[in-house]
């Protein structure tokens, strides 16, 4: 058993969060004019894979860090190197859940200390210079983390650096079909349902897909019965909501087998939330902690690695594929580990994913479009996770909508509790936003010169530097550079205080 965030709180996600505050988004910090004096020798950061692409291919790259950097000597793409891993361990990392530094969270740091490469911390350890979480840590972990770095006063700052939709992945079994390129919309009453009933242990099953159109509950037939589609008789069917079912254990007789993240996750964290805003008093007591779901949620092997084990879903990209590699599994993920792990998109396509014995007969993958005006089923509006022809986040970018209202104004407090779900809000924020989305943070230092981190040393003044160089871009232009690969910017009325956070925030 994964032992991050054993003991969290529970989140009233049944309460508003706060009260509306009026917030004038100030111009973002620059960079000092002079230049900066930073590290040259490798630095290391890792965690959320929910991050991964926005780090790789956005803020650590030649048109995004490295072309606004203040550094002296200009970084490149040694300068940092980020590895996903999950949010639980980006935060045992820093000594969260544990006041204690680990520093072999990162493989990577761990082989390049082997060569004797990075900047060590006092231990002699090559430690982290940031790590990436979705999931924040809460105020006790804040203060393990202080522990950690032998801080006799604040030591670790929450950073959101970007958001993310969760899109939920939809894999057909392979004689159940629907018109290809055709869309699945998923109204909010259904949508928990797809993780209540399936395989649920005895006695812990709440409710689920309930047995309707001649299909048994919680099968691929009764959901699309429930969503509308009518059974034809056409193979392969070509009039809309429509479905086509070969009548073999293959077809839409076929359970519905869902796929959950196998380490703390912040997709998790996320969808799971969302569900109690749907539907409090099942999922308010699965909410807050990734082991703990209405179902027995396991499947008979992970296609990928050939079969013969459960499934071992450490990262979004991986649930994503053993989703797509699947035939009559769902699952959720972050769009871009979702576009990049299986081509998912809102059309149904056929596939064969996989590589060699993991290879998946063909059949139909998408991801769904999700109800965004309230939890009715009259008048009901859907939206997609991406922006329509663009690898952009559908995710609210200006206003502050019900469940981040309560974002704190001060770098010294804690982000958890933080969500950016809203069942409903086309209303609540803009018509036609996606719901489901996820902030993704990182976590640094106040003081890099704590006692267990770097101390009074030159490397302690540079290994800041150069963190508060590459955060003063993340939080100022890469706000604008990471809408792209299916991300968007926080929301703009937290500029302000999450600039505060960066400078003074970053030092030495």
């Amino acid at each position: 058993m994964n032992r991050h965030h054993m003991s969290r709180r529970l989140v009233a996600v049944a309460a508003c969060v706060g009260a509306t505050a009026s917030i004038t988004a100030l111009a973002v910090a620059q960079p000092a004019l002079a230049s900066v004096k930073c590290a040259t020798e490798p630095g290391f950061a890792s965690g959320s894979s929910l991050q991964n692409n926005a780090q790789l291919k956005v803020f650590l790259t030649a048109a995004g860090w490295f072309a606004h950097s203040q550094c002296a000597v200009a970084p490149t793409s040694k300068s940092i190197t980020y590895t996903k891993t999950t949010s639980g361990a980006g935060l045992e990392e820093f000594g969260n859940n544990t006041s204690e530094l680990e520093p072999q969270e990162d493989p990577s740091a761990v082989t390049a200390e082997g060569k004797g490469e990075g900047i060590k911390d006092v231990e002699g350890k090559v430690l982290d210079w940031f790590v990436g979480t979705d999931d924040p840590p809460t105020a006790g972990e804040l203060s393990e983390a202080q522990a950690a770095a032998g801080a006799k006063n604040l030591a670790e700052i929450t950073i959101p650096v970007a958001q993310s939709p969760v899109a939920i992945l939809l894999s057909l079994p392979t004689g159940c079909l629907i018109p290809e390129g055709s869309k699945v919309d998923i109204e909010n009453t259904t949508l928990p349902q797809l993780w209540e009933g399936v395989n649920a242990k005895s006695g812990s099953d709440p409710g689920g897909i309930a047995a309707q159109g001649g299909y048994a509950a919680d099968t691929w037939g009764a959901l699309l019965t429930q969503l509308g589609f009518s059974k034809t008789a056409e193979d392969p069917p070509t009039v809309a909501s429509t479905f086509f079912d070969n009548g073999t254990a293959e077809g839409c007789e076929q359970q519905i087998k869902p796929q959950v993240r196998s380490a703390s996750s912040g997709t998790s964290y996320a969808t799971k939330n969302y569900f109690a805003q749907v539907n409090f008093s099942v999922w308010q007591q699965y909410a807050d902690d990734f082991t703990n779901w209405p179902t027995s949620l396991k499947v008979e092997s992970d296609p990928l690695s050939g079969g013969g084990g459960s499934q071992t879903n450490e990262t979004g990209g991986k649930l994503a594929a053993n989703t797509a590699a699947t035939p009559g599994s769902i699952g959720y993920a972050a769009a871009s580990d979702a576009a990049g792990n299986g081509a998912f998109t809102n059309s149904a396509t056929s596939t064969t994913y996989g590589t060699g014995t993991g290879k998946s007969p063909a059949h139909q993958i998408l991801w769904a479009e999700i109800q965004d005006n309230g939890k009715g089923t009259s008048g009901v509006a859907y939206a997609d996770p991406a922006l329509s022809g663009q690898e952009v986040a559908n995710c609210e970018t200006t206003k502050l909508i019900t469940y981040d209202k309560g974002f704190p104004y001060s770098y010294t407090d804690s982000w958890f509790g933080i969500v950016a779900t809203d069942p409903n809000i086309a209303k609540d924020a803009g018509a036609g936003d996606y719901s489901i989305c996820a902030l993704t943070y990182d976590l640094v230092w106040h003081h890099y010169s704590n006692t267990n981190l770097y101390g009074k040393t030159e490397a302690a003044h540079e290994v800041a530097s150069t963190v508060k160089d590459l955060f003063e871009y993340i939080v100022g232009a890469g706000q604008t550079e990471i809408a792209s690969h299916y991300y968007q910017r926080f929301p703009s009325q937290m500029q302000a205080h999450i600039n505060q956070a960066v400078s003074p925030g970053i030092g030495y």
